[in-house]
């Protein structure tokens, strides 16, 4: 029993640190545009004309909302009926893919496909993000708090080196690269998404229980795995305290 909780804390931490890692890459690109905005600039000069490129900029940084506020509706209805830890994975594939078509679009020279690739970003981005909260919650037990902090402080921590990047890759070769880089990076983390073991569906469980068939002995169960993840740093920390005496 004490093995299976350890094994089941060790899987959980494991997640939960692509959780904070998927998270920080995510704020590293929101901060590309804003970060190279004086090339962003000249590209929809370019590409739109001279007049109102003030305007074309900030629909181009704002772009994300539209894809994250409908994807996080679809995703939070699908979250109780389909393993979580999947949808976070197609998600991040669509990330991928959007950040791909956001390089592209440089050299097809189309402030449009720039648009609609900051939008599909926001979708892909609603995958994780409705699935990472709920996910630290459950399984980090007494440290949820911790764990909590670390994800949402990907946030600024995740602007402020989006901002200096896009600034350096912009000004060294070109900002498309700085897309390329991202996609490359985010690729590994959706794999392990989409093939680890915890598909995450045990946080989101509750909620789905009349979906899913789940019975009351079920529901035993999970109040039981709760109160395993509270006590597995005792556990622990017994297991060290007895290596060490050995």
């Amino acid at each position: 029993m004490r093995k299976a909780c350890a094994s089941s804390f060790r899987q959980g931490k494991a997640m939960m640190v692509m959780l904070c890692l998927t998270n920080l890459i995510n704020y590293i690109d929101r901060g590309i545009v804003p970060g190279a905005a004086d090339k962003f600039d000249a590209f929809i000069a370019e590409t739109q004309g001279e007049r109102g490129v003030n305007a074309y900029f900030g629909a181009l940084q704002s772009a994300f909302i539209v894809g994250f506020s409908l994807g996080s509706l679809v995703v939070g209805h699908l979250v109780h009926s389909r393993p979580p830890f999947r949808l976070a994975a197609y998600g991040l594939f669509a990330w991928c893919a959007s950040a791909l078509a956001a390089g592209l679009s440089k050299s097809a020279q189309s402030y449009e496909l720039l648009l609609v690739a900051r939008m599909a970003s926001g979708l892909g981005e609603a995958g994780f993000v409705t699935v990472g909260g709920p996910y630290i919650q459950d399984v980090a037990g007494a440290a949820q708090g911790r764990w909590l902090g670390a994800f949402y402080a990907a946030i600024p921590l995740g602007t402020a080196l989006g901002y200096g990047y896009g600034a350096l890759i912009a000004e060294t070769w070109n900002w498309s690269l700085c897309f390329f880089v991202e996609a490359i990076a985010m690729v590994p983390l959706a794999l392990c998404f989409l093939f680890s073991r915890d598909d995450g569906s045990r946080s989101f469980r509750a909620g789905g229980a009349a979906k899913t068939g789940t019975t009351g002995a079920d529901d035993d169960d999970d109040a039981a795995d709760i109160q395993d993840d509270d006590v597995l740093m005792l556990l622990e920390a017994e297991e060290e305290d007895e290596e060490h005496e050995e």
